[in-house]
């Protein structure tokens, strides 16, 4: 089951506040990589922790970041990586200390994973889901992302 926890917009002109969920505040962007004639596409999430104590959450560690890319214009998802399965049995937990941040992402992605044979290169905009709490997916504005 997926709650959204974010309020989408369409347009992916203007950023996103980041989203807070229980003293910890996520901001994502989609970082390009160049690694010689590879790019690499991946995911960060930065979790800040806006108190003075240690917070700490849970995450799958085959899944703690999916990315979502939604078609400019009319926001429809043309990728979701959501719908693949996500193990969610082998966790691992990750403290931040207070006012502190520390950081998950999704892992390398080529264009041609992310791409297939369906999609065109273009300019996509990009959320993230991240798994750190519960239940709850957490959905995250990323910004866009070109291939």
């Amino acid at each position: 089951m997926l709650v959204l926890l974010s309020g989408c917009k369409a347009d992916f002109s203007d950023p996103e506040p980041p989203e807070t969920f229980g003293n910890i505040k996520y901001s994502a962007e989609i970082k390009v990589i160049h690694n010689g004639a590879v790019t690499f596409y991946n995911a960060f999430v930065t979790l800040h922790n806006q108190t003075g104590g240690a917070q700490t959450r849970t995450y799958p560690v085959s899944c703690p970041v999916q990315i979502r890319l939604y078609r400019l214009g009319d926001n429809v998802v043309v990728y979701d990586e959501t719908r693949r399965v996500c193990d969610k049995s082998h966790t691992a937990e990750l403290t931040i200390n207070g006012t502190s941040d520390a950081m998950l992402y999704s892992g390398n992605r080529t264009a041609g994973s992310i791409l297939g044979d369906s999609l065109p290169a273009a300019t996509y905009g990009a959320r993230v889901v991240v798994n750190t709490e519960g239940n709850k997916e957490a959905l995250i504005y990323a910004g866009t992302v070109t291939f």
